[in-house]
């Protein structure tokens, strides 16, 4: 029996440990994989999200500045993700890292692209130039790290505290109606935390984590491997697009004036959990997976109100 877990141990080790040399059979796998779960992915989208919505001829639409650009930190985050993985894939394939790199570049931008058009085909949105560049600079600096070091000493990492939502009433300019602070978030964000993970602005953060010991062409023995400093980017008390002002059935409603937008910026420590070494391909696989997550951490907080706050644990 033990004899026959170490052989089953050894042939998962074997399939997971990426390829030295160009490997066909890997790459078409790869290829023909990836190739079918985003085509299904963008179909899905387009029935399950688009469709349910009016749809018109192509046209722009200026989202610059809106949930305080937090939809744009997002939109580069996804894209290094998407470009990350795609590379990787073919690296596992024994694609060489410039090959591997530029068809992960190429896949996240052409696959966030269809979306934009998706976007600009719709008539409750328009295609976003700022969400269409977000998304090449995040595809960006995924490739020219790549090109550059053949390793990613900066990563693009994301995290989310659930926010809890006030009872407490906003009113109506005519103060007629009303609706309180957390129906507004379930109206905006959506309810169950799968929904708010990435919807919900105001509990997320998005983050820069660098290793500073890739950085350095001898590194101090006092410098672990997988330590790294984080700045994140935030934005808190957002109720609306532009501003804490909406429409709803014709009424328009004004957020209390003391809850002011604020846009937070976050210094923490982080762990790159590609430099945590394990003898384990499994193991090394799920850290691999979940290194896009911020570690909790430490974390001091500036905001745009001019007051600091320390976290000492911060998601």
């Amino acid at each position: 029996m033990l004899s026959l877990r170490l052989e089953s141990q050894n042939t998962f080790d074997r399939f997971m440990t990426k390829k030295d040399s160009f490997h066909t059979t890997r790459f078409w796998l790869f290829a023909s994989g990836s190739t079918a779960i985003t085509t299904v992915a963008f179909i899905s989208l387009n029935n399950v999200w688009y469709a349910q919505y009016p749809r018109s001829s192509f046209h722009f639409f200026n989202d610059m500045g809106e949930w305080e650009n937090m939809d744009k930190f997002g939109h580069v985050f996804t894209a290094y993700f998407q470009a990350n993985l795609i590379s990787n894939g073919y690296k596992w394939a024994g694609v060489q890292n410039k090959k591997a790199a530029w068809a992960g570049f190429i896949t996240a931008s052409i696959y966030q692209g269809a979306l934009e058009y998706l976007d600009g085909t719709s008539t409750n949105w328009g295609f976003s130039v700022p969400d269409f560049l977000s998304n090449e600079i995040g595809a960006g600096i995924f490739l020219s790290q790549q090109l550059t070091w053949k390793e990613q000493r900066i990563r693009i990492k994301y995290s989310n505290t659930p926010y809890t939502y006030s009872n407490n009433l906003i009113y109506s300019a005519d103060g007629q109606s009303s609706i309180s602070y957390k129906k507004r978030a379930n109206d905006l964000f959506g309810k169950s935390y799968s929904q708010t993970f990435f919807k919900d602005y105001n509990a997320s953060t998005v983050w820069l984590s660098v290793n500073p010991a890739s950085f350095c062409n001898q590194k101090p023995n006092w410098l672990p491997s997988w330590l790294n400093l984080a700045v994140g980017f935030g934005a808190n008390n957002l109720y609306g697009g532009f501003k804490n002002e909406f429409e709803i059935d014709g009424k328009h409603y004004l957020v209390d004036s003391n809850l002011k937008r604020q846009r937070q910026y976050f210094l923490s420590f982080d762990i790159d959990l590609s430099k945590v070494k394990s003898k384990n391909k499994l193991l090394s696989t799920i850290l691999n997976i979940f290194n896009i997550i911020k570690i909790p951490s430490p974390t001091l907080e500036y905001n745009s109100s001019g007051y600091f706050k320390f976290h000492p644990l911060y998601f």
